[in-house]
């Protein structure tokens, strides 16, 4: 994050294992005891500065100095270690309970190897399977677990201000990268820059009827229908006809299709609803059916006591 082109990276994730990941302490329960702790995100937070060289441009050779924002998510923590404990290293001990021991070719062993993440597999003289616990890529994936982090270069703040500029542009960029792929926008072939240009504002127009629909879908749609999409698809079937001589017609509505056209707050040609949707759309007009108001009784009200 924020980090330049021009700094050398010098595969910073394996820094970030061996140093500053490993430099964490913990107490009894297991919590970090030097690093911040944000109740707003619910992560821990530490910053370090790293030193790199510069390379590519006017500056080649200068030492720079970044800062590394190193994060703990707890409760990933304990899903993952969870996961380390039980569920990967039971699946494995499963996949080699009917083969160890007995005989394998080399490349079946090389195959089985690539699938194991925690067991180390060998073949014997007589090419029988031998097994043990893989007790570093244990260590190290415990160690790792929950953790995650960024690197900014000249970028003023703590590791916390960093992570809130993070998360903020990480769901810029991702709710970006969602719409353009439901409205296929990055598919698209432009022979031109107005053509371009003419696109991006019909994307944009796009976005805001998008962003309409998925609002009132949420407020009124959703617990008839699963997603936005699904009240697209009811709506879908209607149809405008135009004939010879110029008349039209628009087929008749269906009580779904009424319901999602109230939701919006979108008039339905009277000649497309049938006498019983008509009815019932009178009566939601009205605000109530005929008769004496609920609640409305006559009762006796006790006014003291004596």
């Amino acid at each position: 994050m924020n980090c330049r082109s021009t700094v050398i990276q010098q595969n910073i994730t394996a820094v970030f294992r061996e140093v500053y990941i490993y430099k964490v302490e913990y107490d009894p329960q297991g919590l970090p005891t030097n690093m911040d702790y944000s109740s707003e995100y619910r992560i821990y937070a530490a910053q370090f500065e790293e030193k790199r060289t510069v390379i590519g441009n006017s500056d080649s050779g200068r030492t720079v100095t970044m800062k590394v924002n190193l994060f703990l998510d707890m409760k990933k923590r304990m899903t993952a270690l969870t996961d380390i404990n039980n569920e990967k290293i039971k699946a494995e001990a499963a996949l080699l309970k009917d083969k160890e021991g007995k005989s394998m070719t080399k490349e079946e062993c090389q195959t089985l190897s690539k699938r194991l993440s925690y067991h180390k597999v060998k073949l014997s003289k007589d090419q029988l399977l031998l097994t043990e616990p893989h007790e570093k890529a244990i260590a190290k994936d415990k160690a790792i677990a929950g953790f995650f982090s960024s690197v900014s270069y000249k970028v003023d703040g703590n590791a916390l201000e960093q992570y809130r500029m993070y998360i903020l542009r990480d769901e810029q960029e991702k709710y970006f990268e969602e719409m353009k792929d439901q409205l296929g926008f990055n598919m698209q072939e432009n022979s031109s820059e107005d053509g371009k240009t003419g696109r991006l504002f019909i994307l944009f127009i796009a976005l805001i009827m998008r962003s309409e629909i998925r609002a009132v879908w949420g407020n009124k749609l959703k617990k008839d229908y699963p997603s936005s999409i699904d009240v697209l698809h009811e709506m879908a079937p209607i149809r405008y006809v135009e004939y010879e001589g110029g008349s039209t017609h628009v087929t008749g509505f269906t009580t779904p299709q009424v319901d999602i056209c109230r939701a919006f707050d979108i008039p339905v040609p009277e000649d497309c609803l049938s006498s019983c949707q008509k009815a019932a759309i009178d009566k939601a007009a009205s605000g109530r059916g005929p008769g004496r108001p609920k609640g409305s009784l006559n009762k006796k009200k006790v006014v003291g006591v004596l």
